[in-house]
């Protein structure tokens, strides 16, 4: 149960990133 905690963390983590490489 702890993974699916950070998994989410990750993906936000990942759509952050996306977006700074759009701009």
């Amino acid at each position: 149960s702890h993974q699916r905690c950070c998994v989410e963390d990750e993906l936000v983590a990942l759509q952050q990133q996306w977006n700074q490489q759009r701009q």
